[in-house]
């Protein structure tokens, strides 16, 4: 249970890094996507999550895929912009 969210953070981190593009704002995604999905087990258990060891791994998770997520977006933000190319579509 736990290696299927940490997969699944990874997964949202490369997701958020190319909703978001911004390294700046992946915290407020990646704790946005979280707060859903404790919403989402608060309404499917139709209870509040007491174990230690759940909240523990909602830590890790959101801190894996608030870093992984900014590191992705730091890479894309720092690529090159091609000023050269070939025609734009704005040529007529």
């Amino acid at each position: 249970m736990a290696l299927i969210q940490l997969v699944a953070a990874v997964g949202v981190s490369f997701a958020l890094s190319q909703l978001v593009q911004r390294a700046k704002q992946c915290l407020d995604f990646a704790c946005t996507v979280h707060f859903f999905h404790l919403l989402f087990v608060i309404v499917y258990n139709r209870a509040f999550p007491t174990q230690f060891t759940w909240w523990i791994l909602q830590i890790i998770s959101t801190t894996v895929c608030t870093v992984l997520g900014e590191f992705l977006c730091m890479r894309l933000e720092s690529q090159e912009i091609k000023l050269e190319g070939g025609p734009s579509r704005y040529d007529l």
